[in-house]
């Protein structure tokens, strides 16, 4: 009997514990203007940190407009992270600081700020855009690498006793990311090279990490359609085995529905990877690999082009770009302990 009094008692002190530093810890509350940035903040600043996305996840960030509400919300929050390339994303900054007699850079990070140190490519010049792409840029992996080191800096600026904690933290992700870089490589090797449609240029940063050779980019800015030339070029690649990459950002947009019809005239499968989602960094990029797997062993596949046959590789497609993640995530798990 005596036994089972200390062990509970044991069960009560460890519970006390746990709770003494989760649940009265004073969390810095954290706003973030998308919801990958929410995964990198919390990554960073963990149990000390209370994050949530301004832009939910069902809606495009580009079409997003401040509303009274959004305002109260963000100015509830002692940080505001922000991607930095959207009008709205740099007037809500402006308007919470404000509103709360104080400077914009005590209570945000613009990670703009930081661009020169990281990798943001150049438009291509075929578009007849000329300018560097700010859609997506931070899914390169060395780019997270830079925005979780920012984040790091400002939080143990603000909360100085968890600046260690902080250090520790920013250490397991960059080995989480060593890790997944060698996972992109792999891929890599397989692919580069092959042809590419983008629906946006927010993909055109999947298929350079990727090694695939950008042919087409449908559309330049939100809410235009193609022109005929471009929609020429694009029929063009896909009848000659090239491949349609979509992201969770332009699968929102109109030019979804020209992307859908093209991969009806031409069979090209429609690749659709994520940027946007809430999920862990590394989650979305296993995923994204194993989609991309998956389109790969689909293409070794012989079929016909009727749509049957069609439906049914591209079901194949989608459940082994699936048991890939799934597997992936597994050996992620296994690592992280």
């Amino acid at each position: 009997m005596k036994s089972i009094y200390a062990i509970l008692l044991l069960i009560v002190i460890s519970t006390l514990i746990t709770f003494n530093v989760e649940g009265y810890l004073e969390k810095i509350k954290i706003a973030v203007s998308i919801g990958v940035l929410k995964y990198i903040v919390e990554e960073i600043g963990g149990i000390r940190v209370e994050v949530f996305s301004i832009v939910p996840p069902n809606i495009e960030p580009h079409q997003f407009t401040i509303t009274p509400q959004v305002l109260y919300q963000a100015s509830t929050a002692k940080l505001i992270v922000i991607d930095g390339h959207m009008d709205w994303e740099i007037k809500l900054v402006e308007q919470v600081a404000k509103a709360k007699g104080v400077k914009q850079n005590d209570i945000s990070i613009n990670l703009m700020d930081y661009k020169n140190n990281m990798t943001i490519l150049e438009i291509p010049s075929w578009t007849g855009v000329s300018g560097r792409n700010y859609h997506g840029y931070w899914i390169l992996p060395e780019n997270i690498i830079v925005i979780a080191e920012a984040i790091k800096n400002k939080l143990s600026e603000i909360d100085p006793e968890g600046r260690e904690y902080y250090e520790e933290n920013f250490a397991k992700l960059k080995e989480e990311i060593n890790i997944l870089n060698k996972e992109i490589m792999s891929l890599k090797r397989k692919i580069s090279g092959v042809k590419t449609v983008l629906a946006f240029l927010a993909e055109q940063y999947i298929a350079y990490i990727f090694g695939l050779e950008v042919a087409s980019i449908l559309t330049i800015e939100e809410g235009t359609s193609p022109t005929p030339k471009t929609m020429e070029a694009a029929y063009n690649t896909l009848k000659e085995g090239g491949i349609i990459l979509v992201s969770d950002v332009s699968s929102k947009m109109p030019v979804y529905n020209t992307i859908q019809e093209l991969s009806k005239q031409t069979g090209a499968p429609i690749i659709e990877v994520m940027i946007t989602m809430e999920m862990g960094y590394t989650s979305i990029m296993m995923y994204n690999i194993g989609i991309i797997n998956g389109m790969l062993l689909n293409r070794s596949i012989k079929y016909t082009s009727t749509q049957a046959n069609q439906e049914v590789t591209w079901i194949i497609t989608a459940m082994l770009g699936i048991t890939v993640t799934i597997e992936s995530a597994y050996i992620y798990k296994i690592r992280r302990r």
